[in-house]
């Protein structure tokens, strides 16, 4: 359904990042997607960092090297889906402020990072889950033992129930 919305550019990035990314779920959900749904799933996943590498913080960014990470995991490409977590987590542990990046004036401001407690799980998982495509047993049990420790500390039932649910879905070897 056409709109006569009007939406500045900056809107329209985060409108494209948040979207492209929600639609990478329906795809690592199935129990099987296929190579053509994987393809699109990376396409996503990558069309949705570019569109906060425009608006987004760098929360967002490293949300984003997650879920590129996720998917290269589904593709079975572990060394790729290792990358991308080992910068998920890097953003995550090295950061001590976050830059809000203003595409029309291209001004950086400096704020307080405001990671939330779900994200180094998720960090620890995506590594755990790029060992077990790789064959490596003992990073990714390591990286299981993180990721629950993590977990632990998750303040909101819920966050941590999600946690825990994509955690189960990693089988290390």
């Amino acid at each position: 359904m056409l709109t006569d919305e009007r939406l500045s550019l900056q809107e329209c990035h985060k409108r494209f990042a948040v979207e492209t990314n929600n639609a990478i779920w329906s795809i690592l959900d199935k129990d099987c997607p296929d190579e053509q749904e994987l393809d699109e799933a990376l396409g996503l996943a990558f069309t949705s960092r570019f569109h906060w590498s425009k608006v987004g913080t760098i929360v967002n960014e490293a949300r984003a090297e997650y879920m590129i990470s996720r998917v290269y995991s589904a593709m079975e490409q572990g060394e790729l889906a290792l990358a991308h977590a080992n910068t998920c987590l890097d953003l995550i542990q090295s950061q001590s402020e976050i830059a809000i990046r203003r595409a029309d004036k291209g001004l950086v401001m400096k704020e307080p990072v405001v990671f939330e407690d779900f994200d180094l799980p998720f960090a620890y998982e995506a590594i755990a889950r790029a060992c077990a495509v790789l064959g490596d047993s003992e990073s990714c049990r390591g990286h299981v033992l993180l990721a629950k420790k993590a977990i632990a500390k998750i303040e909101d039932p819920e966050d941590r129930k999600i946690c825990e649910e994509q955690l189960e879905t990693v089988k290390c070897p």
